[in-house]
């Protein structure tokens, strides 16, 4: 599978977890339980949340560091 079709996978499966409630923690959840590298978890944030890459970058920092991850 190419990236372009993984990361639109990827993002219709994610984006129902994010628009039932514009929940970070349920979703940073969600991320840290998908088997994705750093840059495919960036990618799906930026893209389901549409902001910045600064800002998904951000959040997923966020994600790991509330898992004790980061």
């Amino acid at each position: 599978m190419d990236d372009d079709r993984w990361v639109r996978d990827a993002v219709e499966q994610a984006r129902p977890v994010w628009e039932g409630g514009h929940d970070h923690q349920e979703f940073g959840r969600y991320v840290n339980g998908r088997p994705w590298s750093p840059i495919q978890a960036i990618a799906v944030i930026r893209e389901v949340q549409q902001c910045t890459l600064r800002e998904a970058i951000d959040r997923y920092q966020a994600y790991q560091d509330r898992m004790g991850r980061g």
